[in-house]
Parts: structure tokens; C-alpha cells; sequence
């Protein structure tokens, strides 16, 4: 990311977080709670889709790029799919350059919300657990990171819960180097046009380990303000 864009997309979540201060009587867990139930009212899927996100034990099943925010212990995820398992991966892009993908051009995105449940503090490291739901979309393209709502425009494919841990490392002040781990598992899955194709990601049930790394900024020590750039994968875990 060139300094310039990271400057405007500084400026953008800075924006994105003041919109969510001024938010009031809707928590993280109440919004996990719609996105899932919102995923699992589509189209059961069909027997006939080829299934894609599966993928020998220790290889990546999907992989993405997306920003987290925190407000408080809520945080909220958008996020794009750069790599999935049994699926070509220029067909997750609107862009035909593999060297000039975005959100902007992705297909399928990510949104979701979740719950801090547990905080830990040693010196520099900073370590909260979290508990939540993420919603797989099929959209775009024109998503932005300025813009979450943006995330959700989409059909959804498939619903997740997700358990994570997050390790911020501070290296500078209110800066520092963010490094995840956690659970997904698959609630519910709709088959989905992919390339011509009937498609479904894997299939209820089906655990993935997830693990991602970033770069974390806290705008506000006071009431827990930041965002985190990332970068993550998973595998699947049963």
C-alpha cells in the first residue's frame, strides 16, 4: 500500500469510527446475531454445487486482506477473499491484472462483528479474546474499507462463528504489530454462480483454523478507538 492511499484510508476509518461512536443501543453481539440469521435464510444449497474451500490438511483453504475495528471491546471486520481453494483465482476478481487487485474489484467479501470477552495486558503485549459471526458475500464489485455497509451489498453464501485471539504487540505509540489466531466454523452455506459454475463453500460444520497478521493503530486510548490492517488464512481444522 503506497504512503498516500494509507494516509486516505487513515483518514477514512478515522471517519468510519466517529460514525460508530454516535451509534448507540445496538452492540456487536446483537449485529453478530442478524448477520447470521441473515445468512441462513438463502436457498439451502444445492447437492449438485461443486464444493470449493476444502483443501489437504496444512494447506491454505482461503486466504484474505481486510481491516478490523474496535471500538470498545465491539469490533467489526470487512475483508476480501484473495485465494479459495478449487477455485481459479482470477475468477474472484473483477480485475484481470493480479498485481492491481483490491476490494474495489473483489467478488466475494467478508463482513462481520464480534464481542471482546477477555483482556490481558503483559508490558508491551495487549491480548483480547473475542467471540463472533462472519458473513461470506458474493458482490462487487466497488467495495471500500471507507465504506463497511459496502461489505454487505452483496448475496450471502455462507455464514460463520468465530472464536479469535489477538495479540497487539506495541512497538511505537499507539502503534504496534498485530498477529491473530482463532475458529472459523461454517453455520450455514447457499450454492452461489461462480464462473458458469453451481457452487458452495464447503459445507456446515466444517472447522477452519485461522490465523492472521497486521498493523494495528489506536486513535483513542480513552475509549479503545483503533483499527488493524490485515492479512490471514485459514485451514481446515475438521
Amino acid at each position: 500500500m503506497t504512503s498516500s492511499r494509507f494516509i486516505r484510508l487513515t483518514d477514512a476509518l478515522s471517519a468510519r469510527l466517529s460514525r460508530r461512536t454516535a451509534l448507540t443501543g445496538v452492540s456487536a453481539a446483537a449485529l453478530a446475531s442478524q448477520a447470521r440469521v441473515g445468512a441462513q435464510t438463502g436457498t439451502p444449497a444445492a447437492d449438485s454445487a461443486t464444493q470449493v474451500g476444502i483443501a489437504p490438511p496444512g494447506t491454505n483453504a482461503f486466504e484474505f486482506v481486510g481491516v478490523v475495528q474496535q471500538l470498545g471491546l465491539d469490533f467489526s471486520l470487512t475483508a476480501y477473499v484473495t485465494n479459495l481453494a478449487g477455485v481459479d483465482s482470477a475468477l474472484l476478481f473483477e480485475e484481470a491484472d493480479p498485481l492491481a487487485r483490491s476490494e474495489a474489484n473483489a467478488r466475494l467479501l467478508l463482513s462481520g462483528t464480534g464481542t471482546g470477552t477477555a483482556r490481558s495486558i503483559l508490558d508491551n503485549l495487549f491480548v483480547v479474546n473475542a467471540e463472533g459471526a462472519v458473513t461470506f458475500s458474493i458482490g462487487g464489485p466497488g467495495a471500500s474499507f471507507a465504506d463497511a455497509a459496502s461489505f454487505e451489498a452483496g448475496t450471502p453464501i455462507a455464514s460463520m462463528s468465530v472464536s479469535l485471539q489477538d495479540v497487539i504487540n506495541v512497538q511505537a505509540p499507539q502503534q504496534g504489530l498485530a498477529t491473530g489466531y482463532g475458529t472459523f466454523i461454517i453455520d450455514s452455506t447457499n450454492a452461489f454462480d461462480l464462473g458458469g459454475a453451481s457452487t458452495v463453500l464447503a459445507a456446515p460444520g466444517t472447522r477452519y483454523r485461522l490465523s492472521f497478521t497486521g498493523q494495528g493503530t489506536l486513535q483513542d486510548p480513552a475509549t479503545l478507538n483503533a483499527f488493524i490492517l490485515i492479512a490471514g488464512n485459514c485451514v481446515v481444522a475438521g
